[in-house]
């Protein structure tokens, strides 16, 4: 199988660390687009940026498999003493454990 990734990310680095060769895309879209014109089989990125973009610009073709090898984890980057950081750290808490966070999810990144 050829895949594409876009070096210097946490996704190339994983397909180093397994010694598995792919295309180097200069981006995402330059990735996708390589899988649209066939010259790829998959493209390797990350899950949540690929399941939004596809989601909100193709109809959810192609699709994102319910395949992560390895977690990701997402921040906010604050100056130490922000007033935000309680603020947001409150509503994130709020936001995820509403009843209706799993709908929310698959809203914005599709059913996966």
């Amino acid at each position: 199988m050829h895949v594409a990734s876009v070096p210097a990310s946490t996704s190339a680095d994983w397909l180093a660390r397994h010694d598995l060769d792919y295309t180097r895309a200069t981006n995402p879209d330059a990735a996708r687009g390589d899988l649209a014109a066939g010259r790829v089989d998959a493209v390797v990125y990350d899950a949540s940026l690929l399941r939004h973009e596809i989601q909100q610009n193709h109809r959810n073709k192609p699709r994102v498999p319910p395949l992560i090898p390895e977690r990701q984890d997402y921040a906010f980057a604050l100056p130490a003493q922000s007033p935000l950081r309680a603020a947001i750290g409150t509503s994130l808490l709020k936001r995820i454990n509403a009843p209706d966070w799993k709908q929310r999810v698959g809203k914005y990144f599709g059913e996966h």
